[in-house]
C-alpha cells in the first residue's frame, strides 16, 4: 500500500457491501470527496485489509487516527457489574456505604444521595452506561446514612447542651 496511483484496492463498507477493484487514484479522488471515512476498510490486490486512515495516501482526506475498537461482551459484563463509565452511580454507591457510618459519615451520606441521583439519571439517558441499581443503592443509603446522622448528631447536641 505504498504508491496509491500504482495499486489496486477494494473498499468494503460497514455494511459489508465491497467495491472494487478499482486503481489507486481513484481511491485518493474518492477520499477527497468525503467517500471514503478514517475508519473504511481498504483491501490491497495482495489481500492485505487496513482502515483507510493507515494509508499515507489516504491521511490527509480521511485523517490520521483509527477508531477505537468496540467494546466486547466481556465489557459488557463488567460494565454491568462496575458501571465505571457511570462514575456518579458508581462513587456515589461507594460513598453511601460509608455514609452509614455513625458521624464519620455525615459528609459523605448526602453527597452520596445527589451523586445517586445524578448516576440514575445518566443510567436513564444513556444505557450503555449501565449503573442504574448501584444508582439506586446510593440514593436509598445516601438518604438512610443522611437520616441516621442527622438523627445522631441532633442527639449529640442536645446531650452536650443538657
Amino acid at each position: 500500500m505504498s504508491t496509491a496511483t500504482t495499486h489496486v484496492y477494494s473498499v468494503r463498507l460497514p455494511d459489508g457491501r465491497t467495491f472494487g477493484p478499482v486503481p489507486g487514484n481513484l481511491l485518493v479522488q474518492w477520499a477527497r470527496e468525503g467517500r471514503i471515512a478514517h475508519d473504511t476498510r481498504i483491501i490491497s490486490s495482495s489481500g492485505k485489509e487496513a482502515p483507510a486512515a493507515a494509508i499515507p495516501e489516504l491521511q490527509p482526506y480521511v485523517g490520521a487516527h483509527v477508531a477505537p475498537p468496540h467494546p466486547s461482551a466481556g465489557d459488557e459484563t463488567l460494565a454491568t457489574i462496575i458501571p465505571y463509565r457511570n462514575r456518579p452511580a458508581l462513587i456515589g454507591y461507594y460513598l453511601s456505604i460509608a455514609g452509614l457510618l455513625p458521624i464519620l459519615g455525615a459528609p459523605c451520606a448526602p453527597i452520596a444521595l445527589i451523586l445517586g441521583i445524578k448516576g440514575y439519571s445518566l443510567s436513564r439517558r444513556d444505557r450503555s452506561t449501565k449503573g442504574g441499581v448501584h444508582a439506586w443503592v446510593a440514593i436509598i443509603l445516601g438518604l438512610i446514612g443522611t437520616l441516621i446522622n442527622i438523627l445522631l448528631i441532633t442527639a449529640l447536641v442536645f446531650a452536650v447542651t443538657s
